[in-house]
Formats: structure tokens, sequence, C-alpha cells
């Protein structure tokens, strides 16, 4: 009867131990998902950060190009004029 008191006394104590250590392993592995959690909200907010920097990069290459593509027209405006200009003179010194 001693020896099953014992024997009762030493599972219920092991019972407790693996308890314990569940927990503890439930617990480092909910740390393991917080950090990883942690370190996707960072990465995520460092790649919004980048995009809104590329927002304004790509706003000043549309401007340039825009100011590009209007400074072209006014130089093929005035080539065309110039060439138009010359042939009057060309057909006036005939």
């Amino acid at each position: 009867m001693r020896n099953d008191y014992i024997d009762r006394k030493k599972k219920i104590a092991e019972t407790k131990v693996i308890e314990e250590n569940i927990q503890l392993d439930k617990e480092l592995k909910q740390a393991q998902i917080d950090k990883i959690n942690a370190e996707t909200r960072k990465i995520n907010a460092e790649t919004d950060a980048l995009e809104q920097s590329l927002i304004p990069s790509n706003q000043k290459i549309e401007k340039a190009v825009e100011d590009l593509e209007k400074t072209s027209k006014k130089l093929k405006d005035i080539t065309d004029k110039n060439s138009i200009e010359c042939h009057k003179n060309i057909d006036l010194a005939s």
C-alpha cells in the first residue's frame, strides 16, 4: 500500500513536470511567433517606406519626360518654321 502511494505521488510529480515542460514549450513557441510577427511588421514598414520614396521619384521622372516631350515639340515647331522661312528665302532669291 505504501509503495502504491509513493508510485502515485511519483506519477503525479512526473505529470506535473511534463505539464510544466509543455507549458514552457508553448510559451517559447509563442515568443518565437511574436518575434517573427514583429520582424514581419518591421519588413512591411520598411517596404512601405521604400514604396513611398519611389513614388516621388516616379513622379519626377514622369514630369521630366513630359518636359522633354514639350521641349521636343517646341524644337520641331521651330525647325519646321525655320525650314519654311529658308525655302521662302531660296524662292525669293531665285
